[in-house]
């Protein structure tokens, strides 16, 4: 499996940024800012989320029985997810 890019300082908390990209096979470097890729800051288990929401059409219902857990506990998860890829702010 890849590696997730790092978005969190493990030092202080603050956002890391993206400041150079560079090529393996010509080790070609490009310096700048980059944005982070929104998908990258979900967890595992955000991401599995994510995929089988996907999977299941986005049938609330059907995620509950697959988790096992209650159709409310799916759409906080839901809630949170959207919050995560800040398509949604806190309220």
């Amino acid at each position: 499996m890849a590696k997730r890019s790092l978005t969190i300082c493990p030092v202080c908390g603050g956002n890391l940024e993206i400041k150079v990209l560079a090529c393996p096979t010509c080790n070609t470097e490009i310096h700048g800012t980059f944005k982070h890729n929104p998908f990258g800051q979900l967890t595992d288990e955000m991401a599995n989320f994510l995929y089988e929401f996907l999977k299941s059409k986005g049938n609330f219902s059907e995620l509950a029985r697959k988790f096992g857990v209650s159709y409310p506990t799916v759409r906080a998860k839901y809630d949170q997810l959207l919050k995560i890829l800040g398509i949604e702010e806190d309220s």
